[in-house]
């Protein structure tokens, strides 16, 4: 039912389309009496002579519009019933482009529910366009899809088109999603998956075994991560593996690197040991991996991720400080020490113990020591190889 009809200033007199069921003809009805009590009522008498002055009071909401804006109406609402119709995402394809649709300002366009799954309201045209870069033709190219004076309704067809070229074209939150996961069920295969209480049956929570929480990760998650990776395309995932080797290879290098130029100021070859430093400040030029010329990767590494990733920073003294890529920690996907500390299951002073070592990555900003979930379920891998049996 499009939501700009209410029937919140009916008035006693008037004339409006009573339908019995939610489904089903329109009836005339004159208003009679507004009822004060609550359940809200209404006392209404049908028009029409074979209902032979029926009286009866009845619910607001089965009077849905007035009866001069009937025919209107319904053709609104036949509307979204074909676009209801053409909307045949599953709840798995649904659930799992909401992933993909975090990426989109929720101004320009959201996935939208009217009655069926995969619809998507488009607020603005020309920002979706330019994020995505789907064309505004493709986007009202669907028949089903309902114009108001503000939005477009689009079914999943559309939606899914939208969805695709978002994931390929913003792969990297996508990955580090999946990665995620990933990690996680890695330490949950041992450890078993912790239950809260609002999801239990008995209201309390409790601990799963291993096993449990592999079939869950089977059932209910890895489906939309195999989703996800479809989305963005087969080609796009193996081409951002080899940049995350590619950076892992880097970060290698750097550490070596930094390592021997510590040694040589120890040996007091200081002289030397500033001019490796000065160079390895230096961006990697395209093409000096292979010395035949930058392949399309090692382009992408100097533009992209070689800027991105410096290995140190240097203190007063010109010592090199080994640090963290740079990373967005104001991210919603960030976390504070208190859920790190709780998703590892120690304190707070043992947290920050971690942080300041560098064992576990993290950032102070001001007082507050912000984490990426991914580094935290990343450590805690590492910890629970031998694990203790978990609690029931």
């Amino acid at each position: 039912m499009p939501t700009e009809y209410f029937n919140s200033d009916m008035e006693i007199g008037e004339y409006w389309a009573y339908r019995p069921r939610t489904t089903g003809p329109f009836h005339e009805a004159r208003v009679l009496a507004i009822g004060t009590k609550r359940p809200p009522r209404v006392r209404i008498e049908l028009v029409d002579e074979t209902w032979e002055g029926d009286r009866r009071w009845v619910s607001p909401a089965r009077l849905e519009v007035r009866w001069p804006e009937l025919e209107e109406y319904k053709a609104a609402d036949d509307a979204y019933v074909a676009l209801k119709n053409a909307s045949t995402a599953s709840s798995l394809e649904h659930e799992t482009a909401h992933n993909v649709f975090r990426l989109i300002d929720e101004e320009i366009a959201v996935l939208s529910w009217q009655g069926a799954w995969g619809v998507t309201h488009i607020s603005d045209m020309g920002r979706l366009v330019a994020f995505t870069g789907v064309s505004e033709a493709v986007l009202r190219s669907h028949p089903a899809s309902v114009q108001t004076e503000s939005s477009l309704d689009v079914p999943w067809p559309i939606t899914e088109q939208i969805i695709i070229a978002t994931a390929r074209r913003y792969p990297e939150p996508l990955f580090r999603h999946i990665r995620e996961e990933e990690l996680k069920i890695q330490l949950e295969s041992v450890t078993g998956w912790t239950v809260p209480a609002w999801a239990s049956r008995s209201g309390q929570e409790y601990q799963t075994t291993g096993t449990e929480a592999l079939q869950r990760y089977e059932e209910r998650i890895r489906p939309g991560l195999d989703l996800l990776r479809d989305w963005m395309g087969k080609d796009i995932e193996a081409h951002h593996r080899s940049l995350v080797e590619a950076q892992e290879e880097l970060s290698r290098v750097g550490s070596i690197a930094l390592r021997a130029i510590g040694a040589l100021r120890r040996l007091r070859s200081t002289q030397t040991a500033g001019a490796y430093l000065e160079e390895l400040q230096d961006p990697v030029p395209a093409g000096r991996l292979s010395g035949y010329g930058a392949t399309p990767i090692e382009q992408e590494i100097a533009t992209q991720w070689a800027p991105r990733y410096r290995w140190f920073e240097v203190d007063d003294a010109g010592e090199p400080i080994p640090r963290e890529p740079d990373v967005d920690w104001n991210a919603t996907n960030s976390i504070d020490g208190r859920e790190a500390a709780d998703r590892l299951g120690i304190d707070s002073a043992a947290l920050y113990k971690l942080a300041r070592s560098g064992r576990l990555p993290g950032q102070k900003r001001g007082r507050v020591w912000r984490f990426l979930p991914e580094d935290v379920v990343a450590y805690a891998v590492t910890i629970h190889k031998t694990p203790k049996p978990p609690n029931r």
